[in-house]
């Protein structure tokens, strides 16, 4: 069709192109040097008609798709180029591209690359297809599902506005989440149709990631689905403390938690939104097992560690030290009778130690002095914390 222009100029020599989107894309169509003298100044050109490809787009379910996006791939061994692609003309479902010079080089081989368009529609999962050549590609989205999740008793459930859903398929290959409007009713997708998980998770405070606090498992077949959604029941524990653990940093763990949930210790401390299961409460070297919803409240007693001792933080799980009856806590007090006032003392005992032999430690275990007996590589799999004077 016929196009037109016009712009001020100074009067002087210039070079007019013609590209179809940015030239900095490498769209360039020609060039002309021409020259501008004061006045009105007419240029007449014939631009010919620039390589083309006529793409055709349609959905699963054989209705066209007429707002369809496209970018060109250019894809080497090592990276990916993305170009934002705007169509030059639109007619319902069919585009007309204007593949760049870059992807006409790969068309005619040796560039070493290959190339790509990448077509995505609101509502439709996005499709790459493989260029070779100029010509009409058709092009069917893969079909979609979507999840309409109706949570019965979120008004008025305390949830409101930190809940959180996320299906993802079983092989983690496709995902998708939302959040719950305030009828308490989201939709999810789209995905392909298959086997997901639905995971229901709640926002405790802006610094801690989503707390997860139930699971369920659907199969969605292509096109809408629907289920409703019962809140679990969740649970508050109330914490108290030694004076001497007041001001402390802690950490409450398990359960449902993704990550710890840090505090620090007042009197009381409430937890919220806390699912059944078992779960860790930890303040300094004072821990506690919290089972919910058996226990609402918990009282966390400080222990006096002995100094020049070395306690057990952490024990590896399957390790020798687990199965040795070794627990989180321990204070070890001596190896094989022999005490020790530093770490270079306590190295030196083990540094003595025959491979294979027997090793009996004094322990100090929930305010207790007891004597475990073991092998020495049984010792293996710790992370000790050395306390000293």
């Amino acid at each position: 069709g016929d196009s037109s222009f016009n712009k001020l100029l100074d009067p002087g020599p210039y070079t007019l192109a013609a590209a179809v989107g940015f030239m900095s894309n490498g769209n360039a169509l020609d060039s002309w040097p021409i020259e501008v003298k004061t006045g009105i100044n007419e240029v007449h050109l014939v631009v010919e008609t620039p390589p083309s490809m006529e793409v055709v787009v349609w959905s699963a379910s054989g209705d066209p798709i007429e707002n369809a996006r496209f970018s060109l791939l250019r894809r080497s061994s090592n990276s990916t180029n993305s170009t934002g692609c705007r169509p030059l003309k639109t007619e319902g479902n069919r585009y007309v591209i204007l593949p760049d010079e870059r992807i006409l080089e790969i068309f005619a081989g040796g560039s070493g690359e290959e190339a790509f368009l990448e077509i995505s529609a609101p509502g439709q999962p996005s499709v790459e297809v493989p260029l070779d050549r100029l010509g009409t590609i058709e092009v069917t989205f893969d079909p979609v599902s979507w999840l309409d999740v109706d949570v019965i008793g979120y008004r008025g459930s305390g949830l409101e506005g930190i809940l959180h859903f996320t299906l993802t398929s079983d092989e983690g290959s496709a995902s998708s989440s939302a959040m719950v409007d305030w009828l308490g009713a989201l939709r999810i997708g789209p995905v392909p149709p298959g086997r997901y998980q639905l995971a229901t998770s709640a926002k405790t405070g802006s610094r801690y990631p989503l707390d997860q606090i139930a699971i369920e498992y659907v199969h969605l077949a292509a096109g809408d689905n629907a289920i409703a959604l019962t809140l679990p029941l969740l649970y508050q524990l109330t914490l108290d403390f030694d004076d001497e653990l007041l001001g402390k940093r802690g950490q409450i763990m398990g359960g449902q938690f993704s990550s710890p949930r840090r505090f620090t210790a007042r009197r009381p401390l409430v937890i919220s939104l806390l699912a059944p299961g078992e779960y860790l409460v930890r303040v300094e070297q004072m821990e506690k097992a919290v089972r919910i919803p058996q226990q609402d409240s918990v009282f966390i007693a400080y222990e006096k560690i002995e100094i020049n001792t070395m306690v057990i933080v952490q024990i590896t799980p399957g390790s020798p030290a687990e199965r040795s009856g070794l627990q989180v806590g321990d204070q070890v007090m001596a190896f094989n009778g022999v005490t020790f006032s530093g770490m270079e003392e306590m190295q030196a005992i083990g540094q003595k130690m025959v491979p294979n032999s027997d090793l009996t430690l004094t322990i100090i275990r929930n305010g207790v002095e007891m004597q475990l007996t073991m092998e020495v590589t049984a010792f293996e799999g710790i992370t000790p914390r050395f306390i000293e004077r």
